[in-house]
């Protein structure tokens, strides 16, 4: 989901709710979402960056610098390399 800070507010407090046993497993819920993740793109990346002062990132997947292939690079090769940047493979 790529879902607004205030949407991610609503389902935390909906989790709880339920843990505690105030919405019961039978019982229908809604959350409504009024903004998309796109609106808040720059939080996004700092939490993911460790940017935020004072706040502790604990699921953060930090950015993985890559650099751009040049002109008469495949894609191909290119895609590989950044998946070899994270870890998953093993060509490189």
């Amino acid at each position: 989901m790529f879902n607004c800070p205030h949407t991610g507010v609503a389902l935390a407090a909906l989790t709880k709710l339920r843990e505690r046993g105030v919405i019961a497993p039978s019982d229908r819920t809604v959350v409504v979402s009024t903004a998309h993740g796109l609106k808040f793109a720059q939080s996004k990346v700092a939490y993911h960056a460790g940017e935020i002062p004072g706040f502790n990132a604990t699921h953060s997947n930090p950015p993985v610098p890559v650099r751009r292939p040049n002109p008469g690079a495949g894609f191909a090769l290119w895609a590989c390399r950044v998946a070899c940047k994270v870890g998953a493979c093993k060509m490189y």
